[in-house]
């Protein structure tokens, strides 16, 4: 689902913070928790301290508490009471009198005299509360000491806990989205240099070796790989130059001698000098030499396609008229074979084509069938318009081609098993150059075929719109 590097880096990082953000959120409502418990001990201390600090052994009584004043009125609406060592209430606030609390007397008696104790507990309606139980220390004849109890109900704190929580739980997923978004923008920014960089290896082909990555920053990591790349397409366009300057160079020179050989051996057979044998020697090399001459044109049209030069505006071309022409003439190279040659064309196919390079493409593909059609088989040329295109089909009943052979059926200098053999002569070059004939006419070639039941070949050419 995720296939993108964009959108797995952006669900990564985003789970990292979301995960961060959600530790960080629970350790917050622990700090937050921790400070109010804390404020409420020194609350509740300070009021014990108060009550405890005010027992007076003389009057024995606590003056904190004395008739009248604030402090009482304070005591009696909160939850405080003091207790003696025997157990007995010396005094107790309102809040004491609505229940019957227990008096933890063993953990009281725990306490060391300069030390206190904080617990919690419930009443009977299921409030909870939270204590400070405190030793009286100033102890005298008349009262031999006790405990001040003071207490706080817990649901006010218990309240600021879950808006807290509630806050954090409705925090979380807004800083989720926000995360998700900066995540992606960040990560949209970060990989921008690779996106750009796979966009411009698109516009990299043998047609345009010349284009050259763009380097954003040359310091860092994506910009010293594009630098490398770079450097790597210059070692490819140069060796990729040498190549066709290479095939050029065979082409040019190889051309005239081999077309000046054959005709003066030509010449030879027509003097009618040479006895019969001799003559069919020479006929067999003067076909040699035809073969290498056509291997020689084939050079120059492969050095052509591998040129950088953009497609050029063609002219108009009746189709119909060149496939005429040259079906006439490979009918009777099929009826050497014995091979029954059809064709069945419209009478207004118009296309914006180049009539030499059309004419060796139809010629190299009728070529092939006739080359790889036994003796009494079968050839179809047919053509009409559909559409926006004219469709040119050339079916045979040959020997026909293994999906393998398919693959790279239109690979240079790639001949198949049969191919190979030696009743079938090629260069290995005729499909190659077809296909790219077809595609400088903004057109393709299709290829289909099964073995034992011949091949069909299909060339789709857009048409001329008057």
């Amino acid at each position: 689902m995720f296939t993108q590097v964009k959108a797995r880096m952006t669900i990564y990082f985003s789970i990292v913070v979301f995960v961060l953000m959600a530790g960080f959120s629970g350790f917050l409502y622990w700090g937050f928790q921790w400070l109010l418990y804390r404020n409420l001990d020194r609350e509740l201390l300070v009021l014990a301290d108060a009550i405890e600090d005010s027992y007076d052994p003389v009057k024995n009584e606590f003056t904190f508490l004395k008739s009248g004043t604030e402090n009482l009125k304070t005591a009696r609406e909160g939850w405080v009471r003091i207790i003696a060592e025997n157990g007995e209430i010396i005094f107790r606030s309102d809040g004491f009198l609505q229940d019957v609390i227990d008096f933890p007397m063993a953990l009281a008696k725990s306490i060391k005299p300069e030390g206190q104790l904080f617990r919690n507990f419930n009443r009977e309606d299921g409030q909870w509360f939270h204590s400070i139980i405190l030793p009286v220390r100033n102890v005298g004849a008349n009262y031999s000491g006790g405990w001040v109890e003071v207490s706080q109900p817990l649901k006010p704190l218990q309240n600021t806990l879950a808006q807290f929580r509630k806050l954090v739980l409705i925090s979380l997923p807004l800083v989720l989205l926000v995360v998700g978004w900066l995540s992606y923008y960040v990560v949209n920014r970060f990989i921008r240099p690779v996106a750009l960089m796979a966009d411009q290896t698109e516009q990299i082909t043998f047609h345009n070796l010349k284009a050259r990555l763009p380097v954003v920053n040359p310091d860092d990591e994506f910009g010293r790989l594009a630098q490398r790349f770079n450097n790597l397409l210059d070692r490819l366009e140069h060796s990729f130059l040498q190549q066709q300057q290479l095939l050029s160079d065979i082409s040019h020179e190889l051309k005239t001698p081999v077309t000046v050989l054959r005709l003066r051996w030509e010449n030879q057979i027509a003097d009618g000098h040479f006895n019969d044998e001799t003559r069919a020697q020479l006929a067999a090399d003067v076909e040699e030499l035809t073969r290498l001459s056509q291997m020689v044109s084939d050079l120059g049209l492969l050095s052509q396609s591998l040129e950088n030069a953009p497609k050029q505006k063609m002219p108009p071309l009746d189709l119909a008229a060149l496939l005429q022409s040259i079906c006439g003439d490979m009918q009777l190279l099929a009826e050497e074979k014995n091979q029954e040659f059809r064709w069945s064309l419209g009478d207004d196919i118009c296309v914006a084509g180049e009539s030499r390079l059309l004419r060796r493409l139809f010629i190299n593909l009728l070529d092939n069938a006739i080359k790889f059609t036994p003796e009494g088989g079968t050839i179809d040329v047919s053509g009409k318009v559909a559409g926006h295109s004219a469709i040119i089909e050339i079916s045979d009943s040959g020997i026909g081609m293994t999906t393998g052979e398919i693959e790279r059926v239109f690979d240079r200098f790639y001949r198949g098993e049969t191919a190979r053999s030696e009743h079938v002569k090629g260069s290995g070059l005729g499909l190659t150059l077809a296909k790219w004939i077809a595609s400088i006419h903004n057109g393709r070639l299709e290829l289909h075929s099964e073995p034992g039941n011949g091949s069909r070949a299909t060339v789709f050419l857009p048409i001329q719109l008057s």
